[in-house]
């Protein structure tokens, strides 16, 4: 009997090991693959091809992941050389630069000097009664916060106006809209509701306060969790049915940020969301419309229990994961639908519709076309990229990754040699009592 308490016991924890194990590698080889994917999708100037906006994500996405922008490359030009070009037009949205803040920061650059260009002095001179842009839209002091935040801002009346801003316009339902008119397509949404719980939850952790902050919060969380569909993937709004990979994602960045990773609601939107990836790797707003570069951004960070700021890990002590070329890469941007007034799969962060009757915003992922490309400032420094390998477009002959075949029969393995297991505990208990 004290023999097979034993093995019992071993085999009980051998199941959990190879079930827990399996999770990981599955985890691990689709955020290889999905990473492989985004690469594909740089251009030769260094950018990721796309709408607007994508290479800003992809560079957080990277950086999340281990891999500094200045390593990603297509010939010679990597995705931060473009990075250090691509200074927004002068009348630029607020949104604009915030996107650029956020994602310079990642790149543990300097937003006051990057390129020789003070990205935070041009977003502070875009404050207007106390909020920051449009005094129409919600989402730019959502972002705007969240960029003030993650910077060494000292202007902390003016992140104290946005903090009261924002939380004054939270929805009863405890969500957030990406506007503040009022309008049949102008309701709250998870992915602003997610955004706003990260800018709610940096401004706790950076030390303000505000009389409503923890209500707002603990509302805003309640609202994103009722968006979560029974299948586990997130959708626009709780009224909205079907899941989709951008809303889960961003959801997911909010769940991490508030130490919510290893939650039941985390994992099952994890779960949802590998189950998404397509055979190129990237990951799609609706599998319908295939993989996009802003959504395999975005799923990117989100399932490596990260967020748009937290702090990207030191690439010189980070193991960088391994990138499996894909045989074509592709140069072609990813078709857009049109927006209407229910929520869309679009290349714009936070998928909200524009409306006929007001101001239109202008969202995260839109680019400004007139926006010049000047020289790189001579002193600028580039990143640190000390024992990092050059990832390349060099794809001759490889074959394409699909996590569909090289990690679903893991966990079916596992619950076979659970059963396996089980039997033969069966037939040995049945032996001692014989």
């Amino acid at each position: 009997m004290k023999h097979l308490k034993s093995f019992i016991i071993i085999s009980i924890t051998l199941f959990i090991s190879l079930w827990v194990g399996s999770s990981v590698f599955a985890n691990t080889t689709a955020i290889s693959e999905a990473l492989t994917y985004l690469q594909s999708q740089q251009a030769s100037t260094g950018q990721i091809n796309g709408w607007g906006g994508e290479s800003d994500w992809a560079a957080i996405a990277f950086s999340q992941n281990g891999l500094p922008a200045s390593s990603v490359k297509s010939g010679d030009t990597s995705l931060y050389d473009f990075l250090l070009s691509d200074l927004p037009a002068s009348d630029s949205a607020a949104t604009v630069w915030e996107r650029k803040i956020i994602t310079i920061v990642s790149l543990n650059q300097d937003p006051t000097d990057f390129a020789g260009h003070n990205y935070l002095s041009s977003l502070e001179s875009l404050a207007l009664n106390g909020q920051l842009g449009d005094e129409t839209l919600l989402n730019d002091d959502i972002f705007g916060l969240l960029a003030l935040l993650s910077t060494s801002s000292t202007n902390n009346e003016l992140i104290e106006s946005v903090l009261d801003f924002l939380i004054t316009h939270q929805d009863p339902s405890g969500g957030f809209s990406w506007t503040t008119n009022t309008c049949d397509w102008c309701s709250p949404d998870s992915n602003d509701t997610a955004a706003a719980i990260q800018a709610l939850h940096l401004a706790k952790t950076s030390g303000f306060t505000h009389p409503q902050l923890e209500d707002s919060l603990s509302q805003a969380q309640t609202y994103l969790l009722e968006s979560q569909t029974e299948s586990g993937g997130f959708a626009y709004d709780p009224n909205t049915p079907t899941p989709d990979g951008d809303s889960t994602s961003w959801a997911l960045m909010a769940l991490n940020m508030l130490g919510l990773s290893d939650s039941s609601q985390a994992q099952k939107a994890k779960d949802w969301l590998l189950s998404q990836q397509q055979a190129d790797g990237g990951f799609p707003w609706s599998a319908e419309y295939g993989s996009d570069p802003t959504t395999t951004s975005h799923a990117l960070i989100a399932l490596n229990s990260a967020w748009w700021t937290k702090q990207a890990p030191n690439p010189s002590q980070t193991p960088t994961p391994t990138l499996t070329p894909t045989p074509t890469p592709t140069s072609t941007t990813t078709p857009e639908p049109t927006a209407t007034p229910t929520p869309t799969p679009t290349q714009t962060p936070t998928l909200t519709p524009s409306p006929t009757t007001t101001p239109q915003p202008l969202l995260l992922g839109s680019k400004d076309s007139r926006a010049p490309l000047p020289t790189p400032s001579p002193d600028q420094q580039p990143e640190d990229t000390s024992n990092q390998p050059l990832v390349t477009n060099d794809t001759n002959g490889l074959k394409s990754p699909s996590v569909s075949t090289s990690t679903s029969y893991i966990p079916t393995l596992a619950v076979i040699l659970g059963i396996i297991t089980l039997f033969a505990v069966i037939k040995i208990y049945e032996r001692k009592k014989t």
